[in-house]
């Protein structure tokens, strides 16, 4: 090694002073966003979002207004407010991650996120038209990623975008997406549907249940008894064969595939199950699925078979 080139190397060494050291704000905005976290998971809303907001200023101070670590607790923050039901102010916020993301985007699935977010808000408040624009700029985001393509995020654009073409009456485009969806819910569950018990991959299986259960109403809708019997049956057994069944799900299908048997003049087993599905969500301590949809079922059973006396107090009971 030559003096010039070993001087040049000790040029590049900096003194132990000079190299950066952990900032204890970044500590700090990483306290508060775990406790928000916290008291979200509690839907304490109005105590998470002063703290998600203190990490924010701590963010942004750092950082200042444009960065992807601002841009992610803008996000956290939108999603506070749209647990609280402030859907204006989450709109802002959600709007000002995704303008962020586009600016300084650190990947793209930062950016696909920061998409199915607005939709997802936009369509909890039924604002489907613009729902679809966003999904589908999502989805474009997704098919070209190498790494992570077929995630769960993709999953869901699938499942959203089904849903919004089953709403505009469209069923042909919904049942190819939620197919699509099915496929890839399929990859992450590596085919396994039952009693998983890692949280990622169990949040995969709920996904995927869900999509079986929707795809089940959709052929309900079109008439297509056979398919959506099937789909229907197997979406019971799972739910019931979880280590931790949920009574709602189970509820939900049931009375799903009770008003199956019912169009189809099968009356004493739309009966049994629908009576099911009641006792389950009448059950103390249940949070409860809607019971007057159950209610409803029942009683227009009754009603297509002539038992006038058995409908009309049930049908009363869903105006309460």
């Amino acid at each position: 090694m030559t003096l010039v080139s070993a001087i040049a190397i000790l040029s590049d060494i900096q003194p132990i002073s000079a190299v950066p050291k952990p900032d204890p704000n970044w500590a700090e905005a990483h306290r508060l966003e775990d406790r928000a976290e916290e008291l979200k998971l509690e839907e304490k809303y109005s105590e998470a979002i002063p703290l998600a907001q203190r990490a924010l200023a701590i963010w942004e101070n750092e950082f200042g207004k444009v960065h992807h670590r601002v841009a992610s607790s803008v996000n956290y923050l939108a999603l506070l407010y749209q647990g609280q039901g402030n859907y204006a102010q989450a709109e802002l916020l959600l709007k000002r991650a995704l303008a962020i993301r586009e600016k300084v985007p650190r990947g793209e699935s930062d950016l696909r996120r920061s998409l199915i977010n607005l939709a997802s808000l936009y369509r909890e408040r039924g604002n489907y038209t613009q729902v679809e624009p966003l999904l589908q700029r999502a989805l474009a985001v997704s098919e070209k990623l190498t790494v992570g393509k077929e995630d769960r995020d993709f999953a869901q654009i699938l499942d959203d975008l089904a849903l919004i073409y089953y709403l505009q009456g469209n069923y042909t485009q919904a049942e190819s997406f939620y197919q699509r969806s099915l496929a890839v819910s399929d990859k992450l569950t590596n085919g396994n549907e039952f009693n998983l018990s890692i949280q990622a991959a169990d949040l995969d299986a709920i996904n995927k249940i869900n999509t079986l259960n929707n795809l089940a109403t959709l052929y309900l809708v079109q008439r297509k008894y056979s398919q959506a019997e099937s789909l229907l049956k197997r979406t019971l057994a799972i739910r019931e064969d979880r280590a931790k069944p949920n009574s709602n799900d189970i509820a939900q299908t049931l009375n799903s595939l009770g008003v199956l048997y019912s169009k189809q003049g099968q009356f004493s087993q739309a009966e049994l199950l629908l009576n099911r599905a009641l006792k389950l969500v009448e059950t103390p301590g249940q949070v409860k699925f809607n019971s007057a949809v159950i209610l409803n079922s029942l009683g227009l059973l009754y009603q297509a078979q002539g038992k006038y006396d058995q409908a009309e107090p049930l049908l009363q009971r869903t105006l309460m």
